[in-house]
């Protein structure tokens, strides 16, 4: 379905810029530096450090020379197919949008028509697509049009985290007898070094029979960029013998902070720490944001373990088409194509 309302020229929406002047990516890089609105998960330092530099590019529109449109994907290949999908501890990746100012709703929604049609004009030839978009995102209609299909997922979210009493109230009683337990048997230390971060999860699955499934390297790289930037630490528990209990690695933009790893020894869940530290990483937070993302999740336990710490439903929409028959046929099988 080709959409045209007439926002932009045909010859506004651009893949590479001519020879000799810098690519998209090479422009959207300096977006980046000076464009505060776009959104951390977008951002070219974090594309670089989850996908790897080479694995990601950006579908830009122009219009009079500025760009007023950016779309960072990330391009994995597996078994011979091709997917744009979410890249590893990346909550969404969606459409940058520069609004031009005066608009009413009618005009707002037509312009976003236009330009979700056009971005999706540029992607390139993939045989599966699933990505999630941040909560800001609403108007899909431009992708049911192409095909698209639409799944709404769950993000658990804590609002309202300045006021430290109140988000302790509304944590279930199980969960604050868990806090003051903490509280009465641990202590919350700030930077655990990567390393050891890593050898913590590595030793805590291994108890339960599982093996990690990210890197140390691709860790360490989140870990070392986000710290860089200012927007991540690790904080975790630890008894009178100095033995880790619970750990998580938080990072934040400026609305949000995100529970990105989180760690706890179940062997040690009589101590209180999980929910101890996850609360202690809620104030700590605090300084910074208004709202604690503790992450999305469909599975039941998980649910109801998150909403005992006071979360409510953040709703978010998965964007997702297949292209290729056999990737159909094992998505009835598996639910899950291209993992």
């Amino acid at each position: 379905m080709d959409i045209s309302i007439g926002f932009l020229r045909e010859e506004s929406v651009r893949v590479k810029d001519q020879s000799g002047t810098k690519t998209s990516k090479e422009r959207y890089r300096s977006l980046c530096k000076t464009e505060d609105s776009i959104p951390l998960f977008s951002q070219d330092w974090w594309l670089d450090m989850v996908c790897g530099e080479h694995s990601w590019d950006v579908k830009i529109i122009e219009s009079e020379g500025e760009i007023i449109a950016a779309w960072p994907i990330y391009i994995k290949r597996k078994w011979g197919f091709v997917g744009i999908v979410r890249p590893p501890f990346t909550p969404y990746l969606g459409c940058w949008i520069k609004y031009p100012t005066g608009q009413d709703d009618i005009m707002r929604m037509d312009f976003e028509i236009e330009v979700y049609s056009k971005l999706i004009a540029t992607l390139p030839k993939f045989d599966h697509f699933s990505l999630a978009f941040d909560y800001d995102f609403h108007n899909w209609c431009p992708f049911y049009w192409q095909g698209f299909k639409q799944t709404i997922k769950y993000s658990y979210v804590i609002e309202d985290i300045g006021n430290w009493e109140q988000v302790l109230k509304r944590f279930s009683k199980t969960n604050r007898q868990r806090v003051k337990k903490g509280q009465q048997n641990m202590t919350v230390k700030y930077d655990l070094p990567p390393e050891e971060f890593y050898n913590f999860h590595v030793d805590v699955l291994r108890k339960i029979g599982r093996k990690i499934k990210y890197s140390f390297e691709l860790f360490k790289r989140i870990h070392d960029a986000a710290l860089a930037h200012g927007c991540g630490r690790v904080l975790y528990a630890v008894d009178a013998n100095n033995k880790i209990h619970a750990a998580v690695f938080d990072i934040r933009d400026e609305h949000f902070a995100y529970s990105i790893f989180g760690v706890f020894d179940r062997e040690c869940n009589a101590s209180g720490a999980s929910t101890y530290l996850s609360f202690e990483a809620i104030k700590y937070a605090s300084q910074f944001v208004n709202r604690y993302d503790l992450g999305w999740t469909m599975n039941a336990p998980l649910g109801h373990a998150k909403r005992h710490e006071g979360a409510v439903l953040m709703p978010f929409h998965n964007i997702s088409k297949n292209n290729s028959m056999l990737l159909k046929v094992r998505s009835f099988s598996s639910n899950k194509p291209f993992s």
